[in-house]
């Protein structure tokens, strides 16, 4: 067991690592914005103890636009999606679904910092839909990541 955590924390190092050298090689400033603004949700997340990804989708969403991402949610977990928007936007909400289609969670408030909640009942892939509600005509940059804990 104790390898398998050692596996883990390389892992979660050289991911962070690999993170922090895209960043330095030139990400985009918009993208890094709505990393940044996600980024300090999931660093008050991890004071409280909760796991988070080292990884996260991006994008760009054109005003209204929605794009959906699909993942792998595990049983006995409870999840914080947090969804990130850059200094062009100013609503991005976020949604998620079952492998029916079925909604299970969602945040629609107003807010360039949305979050889903889901503790799912099985393990299986879901779909994380985010909504660029508000943003400049132009649109924004997105970031998606999230936050879990064990709740078993």
């Amino acid at each position: 067991m104790r390898s398998f955590f050692k596996a883990s924390l390389l892992r979660r190092i050289l991911l962070t690592c690999c993170t922090l050298a895209v960043f330095s090689a030139g990400v985009h400033a918009s993208e890094k914005t709505a990393a940044e603004a996600a980024r300090r949700l999931l660093n008050k997340l991890k004071e409280l103890g909760w796991n988070v990804r080292d990884t996260y989708t991006t994008g760009l969403l054109r005003l209204g636009q929605s794009v959906v991402i699909t993942t792998k949610l595990e049983k006995g977990n409870k999840y914080k999606l947090v969804a990130g928007g850059c200094n062009d936007a100013s609503d991005i909400d976020i949604a998620v679904y079952d492998e029916n289609d079925e909604l299970i969670s969602k945040d629609t408030d107003e807010s360039v910092v949305s979050v889903a909640e889901i503790t799912p009942k099985w393990s299986g892939e879901f779909k994380v839909k985010v909504t660029m509600y508000r943003s400049t005509k132009d649109g924004a940059h997105y970031v998606l990541q999230y936050a879990w804990r064990r709740v078993e």
